[in-house]
C-alpha cells in the first residue's frame, strides 16, 4: 500500500528510532514514538494538554519496546539487516487510512 507523505514521514521516522534501539523490525511503539517526537503532533499536542511527562513516557516506550523484543524472540538489528514494518503495523497503518477517509467522507 502506497502511504501518504505525512505517513511515510512517520514511517522514516519509526525506522530511525527501530535502528536506535536496535529492532529489526517497525512495531506500533516506535510509530508511536515517531509521533511523539514531532511537537507538531496531534499526538505531542495531546499528552501535552493532559500535562504528561513526554520524556518519561518515549523512555517507558523505548525500554518496554527492548523488553518485548527479547520476550517475542526478535533477534537484535545487524549491520546488514533489513528493517521492515511488521504486520500488526502495517495493520494499524491500513486501518489509521481508511478511519481518516471514511471521516473525509
Amino acid at each position: 500500500m502506497k502511504y501518504s507523505k505525512d505517513v511515510e514521514r512517520a514511517i522514516k521516522e519509526s525506522k530511525e528510532i527501530a535502528i536506535e534501539i536496535q529492532s529489526k523490525t517497525i512495531r506500533p511503539e516506535h510509530l508511536f514514538l515517531a509521533l511523539i517526537e514531532n511537537e507538531d503532533s496531534m499526538a505531542y499536542l495531546t499528552l501535552k494538554d493532559m500535562k504528561l511527562n513526554i520524556d518519561a513516557i518515549k523512555q517507558t516506550l523505548k525500554d518496554w519496546s527492548n523488553a518485548v523484543q527479547g520476550q517475542i524472540g526478535l533477534s537484535k538489528l545487524r549491520s546488514n539487516s533489513v528493517i521492515s514494518l511488521d504486520l500488526e503495523t502495517d495493520k494499524i497503518l491500513k486501518y489509521a487510512i481508511k478511519s481518516f477517509i471514511s471521516v473525509l467522507s
